[in-house]
């Protein structure tokens, strides 16, 4: 008896933690979508960004097809293979914004270059 009241117990909390995980996700696509709308982000991200609202909330209420993939990479827990992958898109990201950065960068140069040739100054 005491068993399926420990069962029992674990599987509501599991449920508890899906709905937190829907209700966050769901939440977080709605900032998103408000972003999208306000024209904060492009289109491109906004697709980035659901994706990854809709990849989190498929690992968090989907256990099994999670447990499949972790298995099958030979990863020990599903929620390692979400942090692994995670991992990565957060690195990818971070180069994409220094590619951006450097980018504005020789812009700015370009754009300061050219003014100075417009308006030289002259000395007195």
């Amino acid at each position: 008896m005491e068993d399926a009241a420990a069962m029992g117990d674990a599987l509501m909390a599991f449920v508890t933690l899906q709905l937190i995980v829907l209700v966050f996700t769901l939440f977080a696509w709605s900032r998103t979508l408000l972003r999208l709308r306000d024209h904060e982000i492009t289109p491109m991200s906004f697709i980035l960004w659901s994706c990854v609202w809709v990849g989190i909330s498929l690992v968090g209420v989907l256990a099994g097809p999670s447990r499949a993939l972790a298995e099958y990479l030979g990863i020990a827990r599903p929620v390692d293979v979400f942090v692994y992958g995670s991992i990565v898109v957060l690195l990818y990201m971070v180069f994409r914004m220094h590619v951006r950065q450097e980018g504005l960068r020789h812009e700015t140069t370009l754009v300061v270059r050219s003014l100075a040739m417009m308006n030289p100054k002259r000395k007195k």
